[in-house]
């Protein structure tokens, strides 16, 4: 796996996180700790941290309940959480853990690019086009 870079934006303010395993014990505080730095190490401000859940094809009780905490800790921060290309079978996966509610149905898609156009038309502070 390629590092974690903070600073790469797929647009002004917008952090894309592409995770390649699916997300369980043995390595949820990994996938928190590279998130968090994306956010916190940024030379820009961040306002949304997308995942891209691509890869993630499953989600067990310990990841369910970090994903809740680090999107509590960005909304502290003002960074929205959103998940993308999030598959039928993550998005049930999901329900039952409760992520969903937690981060918000409207902020997970099934594509990037519905994701991105999403925060764009939603921000207070518009997310440019490229």
């Amino acid at each position: 796996m390629e590092p974690v870079v903070p600073g790469k934006f797929i647009a002004p303010g917008f952090v894309m996180y592409w995770f390649g395993a699916d997300l369980y014990y043995a390595n949820a505080n990994r996938f928190i700790e590279e998130a968090r730095r994306l956010v916190n190490d940024s030379p820009a401000p961040v306002r949304w941290l997308g995942v891209d859940a691509s890869a993630i094809t499953a989600v067990d009780f310990s990841a369910a309940r970090a994903l809740i905490e680090l999107q509590q800790d960005l909304a502290k921060q003002g960074v929205v959480l959103v998940l993308a290309r999030v598959n039928a079978s993550l998005q049930a996966a999901l329900d039952r853990q409760g992520v969903t509610a937690a981060i918000g149905a409207d902020r997970i898609f099934s594509s990037r690019k519905h994701c991105l156009a999403t925060c764009r038309a939603s921000s207070t502070d518009p997310i440019p086009k490229d």
